[in-house]
């Protein structure tokens, strides 16, 4: 179960996670060659990154790895380049997100698990814009061969990400299963 929340101001952008990581490997394949999947648990994982540069900042949701390294772990590595435009900067992401993909697809091409089956992380990825000030969240989904980048919170508002009913509770401070149990059965 992760809970994650992204909070968008005029001026910044918070993040917040828990840091039980959950995560599934190839444990093998099948007779009927499908996917065995091995599902792990780790205590105290940091969801929350920052680039080389603290110029961005990124969130981890779902299956972490891209191949054998977490998203996290090689976001930690990069240096963002300060924007000299948005157009600049929304290259540099998606340069971000290329080279990570490369990473995903050279480690599962090896493998026998067909493409729409290859886990990757749900990552919210933040930064300011050009003017240095404005904040800018991009949703990138990591699931099957290619990934998705999107923007998001694009003006102040809440974003959250994993388990909702979860984070809905904790936002909202009730349970829908508490107050109506029949209430999602509908």
């Amino acid at each position: 179960m992760t809970v994650a929340v992204a909070i968008r101001t005029g001026s910044a952008v918070v993040f917040a996670a828990d840091s039980k990581l959950t995560t599934q490997a190839l444990g093998g394949i099948e007779e009927d060659g499908t996917p065995r999947w091995q599902e792990q648990t780790y205590d105290h994982f940091d969801k929350i990154v920052h680039d080389r540069s603290k110029r961005l900042m990124a969130m981890a949701a779902g299956s972490v790895n891209i191949g054998q390294i977490a998203a996290t772990d090689f976001i930690s590595t990069w240096e963002l380049q300060s924007p000299t435009t948005n157009d600049h900067l929304n290259e540099s992401i998606g340069r971000l997100v290329s080279a990570m993909g490369d990473r995903r697809r050279t480690y599962w091409s090896s493998t026998r698990v067909p493409p729409e089956n290859w886990p990757g992380p749900t990552l919210l990825i933040a930064s300011a814009s050009a003017d240095g000030i404005t904040p800018r969240v991009w949703r990138v989904v990591m699931h099957g061969p290619d990934a998705q980048i999107s923007d998001t919170l694009e003006e102040p508002g809440i974003r959250v990400e994993g388990s909702y009913d979860e984070v809905f509770t904790l936002l909202y401070g009730f349970d829908i299963e508490c107050i109506a149990p029949d209430f999602l059965d509908r």
